[in-house]
């Protein structure tokens, strides 16, 4: 999600470059982190759960590349470990 320290710093990043139109996920668009991230260029914040997979799919849909920071808690590990996921 675009919440949290890595994703926020990617997010604003990202769209510093000017050459990337962004899709920023969240549970709660209305949070002040989400508002603020909503203000940058190319930035659009989409509402979504990673338990729902209808709200998942509606994200991705026609996006090109996904990236993801996930906590590996559920496999018993405590390390981030990110991810890059081609569309094409």
């Amino acid at each position: 999600m675009s919440t949290g320290l890595q994703g926020q710093s990617l997010v604003s990043h990202l769209s510093q470059t000017g050459n990337y139109r962004i899709r920023a996920l969240t549970r709660n668009p209305f949070s002040k982190t989400d508002i603020k991230l909503a203000k940058l260029q190319n930035v659009e914040v989409l509402q979504a759960d990673l338990l729902e997979k209808s709200s998942l799919e509606n994200s991705f849909r026609d996006a090109h590349v996904i990236f993801g920071i996930l906590l590996q808690q559920l496999l018993g590990r405590f390390s981030e470990e990110a991810c890059f996921v081609s569309m094409k």
